[in-house]
């Protein structure tokens, strides 16, 4: 996949001199290089991002969350297996006289929660994910900020296929679902397959199939032999910059690796499931690519409903307290992210810093203010202006969430058995 490979850490690519000017990150010693701290705005923006994709994994895919371990034991001949694809890239340390290993991604914790259990085919598919805390040692002139660092947070979803059909099924809505929410982003999507030649021409169909469900046009990668736990592999990329946002492997190995059975419908076969594994990417990297793609508007294209502080008041002349607490009031109530700046400072340079900070909406309060029909002055960061009422921006604020894409369809909500 190609991607940008000139933003190093030791030479701050503009992505991340603008996170460090919002306030939203920032680097420091004595942390080891490729990791970031985020400040409190940057955490609101961290929050939403991942409570977002959350609910988009579990409406979208009916996919179950779980949470699992960090530390695994290197020397455990499952996780040495997998181990072996990441080779130079791990985090080891010495625990309890044992070599320990930290995860690269949230594999190891969804096969062993899962190793060794009594399934049967009729709880198939099953789909679990995990916002997993990940490390994967990367050489440090391939560090860029927090695009690629050794420490992230990945949404990994895997689902669980009795069968070659019922894979290829969950394959496709995966990747359906990775393209649908690239294109609320407004991406620019290319969509591409690495893939085991024999399997390719075995499955030509499903992948034509595929290309009909997404409607768009597959590049295809054919590799003579595969050496991964992958027999296919498909990356989402923003053709805008060269980012990818999402992948996925068609995995034939895991589940013996792991000793993954489950029990045929009539009781006599023991079988192993197909994995079919969709990454949504790390919540760093949304975040680095959301701004990558909004700085030459200063911040007017970022989404509202990501912003840490979606309205900020300015009073031009001093205002009656009881107005301020309904406006307060009214925000709070409908979960708008709102601040007063009553700082003793010049109109412009509240304006000034309201527009570095990327505020959406940057409200004037004047003398004539009373109440939420009230009209104000209002100024974008594309620096227009416009009078209109105080209601109407907290109702385009409103507007612009994306709650209307996260309604559960009834396969979410359908009761499934429980794990134990």
């Amino acid at each position: 996949m190609n991607e940008i490979t000139t933003l190093y850490e030791n030479k701050p690519s503009v992505v991340m001199q603008t996170l460090e000017k919002l306030g939203w990150v920032k680097f420091f010693n004595p942390a080891i290089k490729g990791q970031v701290s985020f400040l409190p705005r940057g955490t609101v923006v961290f929050n939403l991002m991942s409570d977002f994709l959350k609910s988009w994994v579990k409406t979208k895919l009916s996919s179950l969350e779980i949470r699992t371990p960090i530390l695994y034991d290197f020397l455990n001949p499952s996780i040495y297996s997998e181990s072996s694809q990441f080779k130079d890239r791990s985090f080891q340390t010495e625990v309890y006289e044992k070599t320990a290993v930290l995860r690269p991604g949230g594999d190891y914790g969804v096969m062993s929660l899962l190793s060794s259990k009594i399934i049967h085919e009729s709880h198939l598919p099953i789909s679990l994910f995990e916002l997993a805390l990940s490390f994967r040692k990367n050489q440090s002139r391939e560090l860029a900020g927090i695009l690629r660092a050794n420490v992230f947070t990945l949404l990994d979803q895997h689902t669980f296929a009795a069968n070659i059909e019922q894979a290829w099924e969950v394959y496709a809505s995966a990747l359906a679902s990775q393209v649908k929410l690239g294109e609320l982003f407004n991406f620019d999507i290319e969509v591409s397959f690495d893939i085991e030649s024999t399997f390719y021409q075995q499955n030509k169909s499903s992948i034509k199939k595929l290309e009909q469900l997404i409607n768009k046009e597959v590049v295809i990668n054919e590799i003579k032999e595969i050496s991964n736990y992958w027999i296919a592999q498909h990356y989402l990329i923003d053709k805008r910059d060269n980012i990818g946002f999402c992948d996925g492997q068609y995995d034939l190995f895991n589940a013996k690796n792991y000793n993954i059975s489950f029990t045929s419908l009539d009781g006599k076969t023991t079988l192993y499931p197909i994995i079919c594994h969709a990454s949504f990417g790390s919540i760093e990297r949304w975040i680095f690519k959301l701004v990558n793609t909004s700085i030459s508007s200063n911040g007017y294209t970022f989404p509202i409903w990501l912003s840490p502080v979606q309205i900020r008041l300015l009073c031009a002349k001093p205002i009656q307290t009881s107005y301020l607490e309904k406006i307060i009031t009214h925000a709070f109530k409908n979960g708008i992210r709102l601040e007063i700046d009553n700082r003793d400072k010049s109109l412009r340079d509240k304006i000034n810093a309201a527009q570095a900070e990327w505020v959406p909406f940057i409200v004037i309060l004047s003398e004539n203010f009373y109440d939420l029909e009230s009209n104000v002055t209002v100024i974008y960061l594309n620096n227009q202006q416009e009078e209109r009422s105080l209601l109407s921006i907290f109702e385009k604020v409103e507007n612009s969430r994306v709650n209307d894409y996260l309604l559960p369809d009834l396969q979410s909500v359908i009761s499934r058995p429980c794990l134990r």
